[in-house]
This record gives C-alpha cells, structure tokens and sequence, in this order.
C-alpha cells in the first residue's frame, strides 16, 4: 500500500482484498451466525432435566400439622423425581441435525465473503476504469483547451471562421460534461469502497493496476474450472449437505414416533398402605393418536426436494463457470485485436494530429473526426480491459478458487 497524499490511499485488488478480511463488518456479522449454530449443537448435548415434585398437608383441621398428638400421626409429605430418557437415538440424530445447521452457517459465511469480493474486485475494477478515462479526458482537455485560447487569438486577427471556432469550443464543453459524469460515478464507486472497507470519510481511494499484463497468463481448460467449481462452490456444498440434512431430519422424525421413556421413583410418607413408603414407576405414552406420521411425511418430501435442490445447483454451477469463461475469453480477444491493430501508434498520431491542424497541414473536419474516433476507440479499450478484471473476477466467484493470478 502507497500513499501519494495524506488522504489518498493507492491499492491493488490483492490490498483492498487484505483490508476488506480485515475490516468488513458484513463479515463479523455474518461470522456470528456460526457461533450460533455451535451453541445449538452444544445445548443439544445436553440431557433433559429431571423433575421434582413434592407435596405436603396444608389444612386437616388445623395448618401444617405433623407428628404425633394424642396417639394419632398427623401430616403427609409425598415427593417423586421423573427423568425422561429418550429412545431411538433421538438426542445423537438431534445433535447430528444441529452440526449440519452450522456446516449450513460456515457455507453461507463463505459464500458471503466470496459475494463481497466480487463487489470489491468490480468496485475497484469500475474504480480504476473511471480514473483512467478521467486521465485520458484530462489529456484531451489540456490539448482542446490550448487549441481553443489558439483559435481565439486567430479569431481575432481574422484568420479561421466562427464557426471553426465555436466548433473546437462545442468539443471542450463535451468533455467537461462527460468529466463531470465521471467525478459523480467516483463519488457512488467511491462511497461502496468506504462501505466495504470500512475507511473514513476523508480517505479517497485510487485503484492500480495488478502485476503483469492479464494477456500473457495461461488460460485454464473449461473443463478444469468446472471440475474445480463442483468440489470449492459455497452454494454447491450448501445444497449437499441441505440433502444430508433432509436425510437425518427423516431419521430423526421417524425417531419421535418411537415413545420415550419416563423413570420415577416417589415417597409416602402416610397415604399407601404402609407409612414411608418408596417406589419406583415406569411411564411410556401409548402411541395410538400420534404417531408423527404427518412430520414424516414431509420429511420425506423435503428429501426429494433438496435432491432436485441438488441437481439444480450442479446444474447452475456448470452454466455460470462457462458463462465467466466466455466473457474473459471475448474480452481478452478483443484487447489481444486492439493492440495487435493499433497499440501505441494510435496514442502517438492523435497528438501528431494536434500539430498537423495547427501547421494546416489536416483540415477541421479531418482533425475533429480523428479525435472523436480516437476518443470512441480508447474508451472502448477501458472498457474491454474493465471487462477482463471483471470476467477473471467472476471466474474466481463462479469457481470458488483464484484463477490463475487476478489482474
């Protein structure tokens, strides 16, 4: 990270991606989630707790009374302690469901922080794409600006029309426009920066370009990008274990019409037929009008749903990787035709340009029609080398992995 100026922070995608783990609040946020569903799974562990009941004589005549009077026993205390057990593995197949939630929460938070980059690596790709044309417009700027004071000067003396002069003056006014919409593009791509990656108010962010020239990297095979996006896609591995989760909701369903089991054990102290007496009881619901049937029943739907969930995902998965592999491979085909037809050259004539108009040597019309050309040209190369950060960006979206080096 370089700082030109106190409030100017200069970083690549591979920065801006080291500040954003750091500081995104998203992320903190959405981090929580998994410590949550670690708590389920830790309450889930836990045995139901037992139960106590006691009872005592309130009112036979007189309150509280205990004891002996007159030769007679008074009072009563009865006390009975229940612990339900449960069957068929009910607390296990309940633990197993909560671990699938917090396997869910760890996809969900991964997939998150991977929707977050791709904002980042676009946001700073839009960054760098506005800052270049700003320069290129600046360029411009300068040059109509000092053919307009020009022209003025031989306005006045009465060599060239009005008209070729309000014509030079109509381009400038062009560009400042055209400037103007691009400092309020900054301000929003700007503003989604400071969200991003929590930077104050008085930070403004400049974008730079990665190491390397994006056109010489080697391109992965299709094949090896979806092979990789079907073992690393958050969303993929959400959807599997969805279908694992189904799967053990149905066990665990299935486990609740089992009835469970109630063990006591009880004291008399002066009811039964012998005093202080001590039990023990056995209780078990009798599963005649209930049987979970209808919970059962919807856990095996929500099986085959999530197996269509499934192949749906798979599906989705394979489309998007191809669609990322084709946008790179139109966009880097389109700048590997641009500098193979133009390149510098172009950048060199269009100042050469400048001068021939001014020693007479090309005429208004041929000048002004280059310079809307050359202007039309280079902003379209921003554009196709925006599209390549953006489609090598999407690539390590769809995949779930870098590929091979972000420019």
């Amino acid at each position: 990270m370089a700082q030109a100026r106190a409030d100017t922070l200069s970083l690549d995608l591979r920065q801006a991606e080291k500040l954003f783990l750091e500081r995104n609040l998203s992320l903190v946020a959405a981090k929580y989630d998994i410590d949550i569903n670690r708590a389920f799974t830790q309450q889930a562990k836990y045995w139901d707790n037992p139960t106590l009941y006691i009872s005592t004589n309130v009112y036979d005549g007189k309150f509280f009374r205990h004891g002996m009077e007159n030769g007679n026993s008074y009072g009563q205390w009865y006390v009975q302690l229940e612990q339900v057990v449960k069957t068929a593995g009910k607390r296990s197949k309940l633990i197993r469901l909560t671990e699938d939630a917090t396997l869910t929460s760890e996809q969900q938070f991964t997939r998150q922080m991977q929707n977050l980059r791709f904002m980042l690596a676009t946001d700073l790709s839009a960054l760098q794409q506005v800052q270049e044309t700003r320069e290129l417009y600046s360029m411009q700027r300068g040059s109509l600006g000092n053919m307009s004071k020009a022209m003025d000067a031989q306005l006045a003396e009465g060599n060239i029309s009005r008209k070729d002069d309000l014509r030079i003056k109509a381009m400038l006014f062009g560009l400042e426009s055209d400037f103007a919409d691009l400092r309020k593009q900054e301000a929003d791509i700007q503003a989604d920066l400071h969200v991003l990656l929590r930077m104050g108010l008085d930070t403004v962010f400049r974008a730079m370009s990665g190491k390397g020239d994006p056109l010489s990297m080697a391109t992965p095979k299709l094949g090896d990008l979806v092979d990789s996006a079907l073992v690393n896609r958050p969303d993929l591995q959400i959807a599997r274990i969805n279908m694992d989760l189904q799967g053990h909701n149905l066990q665990y369903q299935k486990a609740l019409a089992v009835p469970d089991l109630t063990l006591e054990t009880e004291f008399d102290q002066n009811s039964t037929y012998t005093r202080n007496y001590v039990g023990m009881g056995l209780g078990i619901p009798i599963p005649v009008l209930n049987r979970n049937k209808g919970n059962i029943k919807a856990a095996e739907i929500g099986v085959k749903q999530a197996s269509t969930g499934l192949d749906m995902a798979r599906e989705q998965v394979v489309q998007d990787v191809a669609a990322a592999y084709s946008k790179w491979n139109a966009s880097a085909d389109a700048l590997r035709h641009f500098r193979g037809q133009l390149g510098n050259d172009y950048d060199d004539l269009v100042r050469n340009m400048a001068e021939s108009y001014k020693a007479r040597q090309v005429t208004l019309i041929e000048f002004t029609d280059f310079f809307e050309s050359y202007t039309d040209t280079r902003l379209k190369q921003l554009a196709q080398e925006a599209a390549l950060r953006n489609a090598a960006a999407e690539i390590v979206f769809t995949t779930g992995t870098k590929w091979p080096d972000q420019p």
